[in-house]
Order: structure tokens, then sequence, then C-alpha cells
């Protein structure tokens, strides 16, 4: 379990439709005392929650069920709440990479990953968010 939350750490909202995979990112965070404001299995409720918490940084899963995906959700995040999005994919390419381009992505995160590839992409997106604060 934590020790506590760092305030160093960005408040962070996960996006993940898959209820196993969301539960160990939120269990992975809380181990590195990343404060998980939420988890939302679609664009409706993480739009909720975002309003709601005010959180710094959102995982977003692309593949989404509903009507909106992933990277419109991340689209929305940054342009309605100023909200950077890390991109979460089971496949990254040009054309992902191209329509995440208005989102202004905190980074990229490819499935299947490892928990190091994600302590590095939270680092890459604590530094930027470090630099425009």
């Amino acid at each position: 379990m934590a020790e506590g939350i760092d305030p160093a750490k960005p408040q962070v909202l996960i996006v993940e439709d898959d209820p196993i995979l969301s539960l160990d990112l939120a269990e992975l965070l809380e181990e590195w005392n990343y404060p998980v404001c939420g988890t939302a299995a679609s664009a409706a409720a993480a739009l909720e929650l975002a309003k709601k918490h005010k959180p710094q940084l959102a995982l977003v899963d692309v593949g989404l069920g509903g009507e909106m995906d992933g990277i419109e959700l991340a689209v929305r995040f940054r342009r309605d709440f100023g909200l950077p999005s890390i991109i979460v994919t089971g496949s990254l390419s040009s054309e992902v990479a191209d329509r995440a381009f208005p989102a202004q992505p905190a980074g990229f995160l490819s499935k299947p990953y490892m928990p190091a590839d994600l302590a590095k992409v939270l680092s890459e997106a604590r530094r930027n968010l470090e630099t425009v604060s």
C-alpha cells in the first residue's frame, strides 16, 4: 500500500474500459504514491470525473467503447479543462499520433506495457507539467 501521497506528483484520472487493467493501473499508481482521483470506463463518466476532481493528468485508452473514443476524449480534456493526457493504445501508429495531435498528449504508452514503461512515460509527463507550471 502507499505510504502517502506525494504532493509533487500530479493527480491522475484513469480512463480504461477494461476493469482489470483499470484496477491494475490504479493500484500501481497508488503504490508509486500518485493520487488517483478516479477511474472511468466511458468518455461520459470521465468527463464528469474531470469536471468534479480537476486532475492534472489523465491516462486515456484509445479503444473506449461508446460514442467517443479515447483520442476524441483527450482532445476534449485538453480543450475543456486544459488537461493533458497520456494516450494508451494497443497499436501506436502515425494515424493515432496524427489524430491525437490536437490533444497535445503528454505521452504515449503502447499496450502491452511493463511497469517500467509506465514509470518512464509518467516521469516524462511530470517534467513537461513542471515546465508548463
